[in-house]
């Protein structure tokens, strides 16, 4: 009996050293866990305040981050309408560029009919000048003729002077009657050459007009 109770203070006092022992390593780990407890608190508080300011931060960013996405985005519209006014520019130079082409081969087909006209009108004019050339040639030989032509025209003009001089004095003997009365006189005195071969005389005979006809003897038809 006495060794079951030495046993069982035995058990007891283990017991109670594994107990006390136990209690002892629970209040260590208990203020072990409060200690972690409380160091996790205090970063968790850091942590947080960290956060906080992070996100004060990331909102400062944001505001910022967005003003300059506004600002970039208006300056983007700016670029975009400039970009649209240069495609404008560029399609109306392009299209100056097609008209300029065009215009520059019909300019050079005009230059081409331009140059085949002068060509054609340096011919005609070298022509002309041939032309003239030789008309001034004859127009020197005409003026030549006119001036040879003037002068025989003065000598002819003397001459038709003198005959004129003649045919009026001519034409006052014959408008004489007397005169030719007695020429006609002279005439019949005088025997015509000629005359025996013709074969028959011939007589001159006054007309009422104041002409002179010739009329063979016996015969009233006049004689040419």
């Amino acid at each position: 009996m006495k060794g079951a109770v030495i046993v069982l203070i035995i058990v007891s006092l283990g017991l109670a050293v594994g107990w006390i022992s136990r209690h002892n390593k629970a209040n260590a780990a208990a203020e072990a866990a409060l200690k972690s407890w409380e160091t996790s608190s205090n970063e968790l508080v850091k942590l947080k305040t960290e956060v906080m300011l992070e996100q004060v931060k990331a909102g400062q960013m944001r505001t910022n981050l967005q003003a300059q996405l506004d600002k970039r985005t208006a300056d983007l519209n700016v670029y975009s309408n400039r970009l649209f006014q240069v495609n404008l520019v560029l399609t109306g130079a392009e299209n100056d560029k097609h008209s300029a082409h065009a215009d520059a081969a019909a300019k050079a087909s005009r230059i081409s009919d331009l140059e085949t006209m002068h060509a054609d009108t340096t011919r005609r004019m070298n022509e002309l000048v041939g032309s003239v050339t030789a008309l001034q040639a004859k127009l020197s030989e005409t003026e030549k003729l006119a001036t040879l032509c003037e002068s025989e025209r003065t000598v002819l003009v003397s001459e038709l002077g003198v005959r004129r001089a003649v045919v009026e004095d001519l034409l006052a003997k014959f408008n004489d009657e007397d005169v030719l009365r007695a020429q006609l006189d002279r005439v019949k005195d005088r025997p015509r050459p000629g005359s025996a071969k013709a074969g028959r005389a011939k007589q001159l005979e006054l007309q009422p007009d104041g002409s002179v006809r010739v009329v063979a003897a016996g015969d009233n038809a006049p004689v040419k």
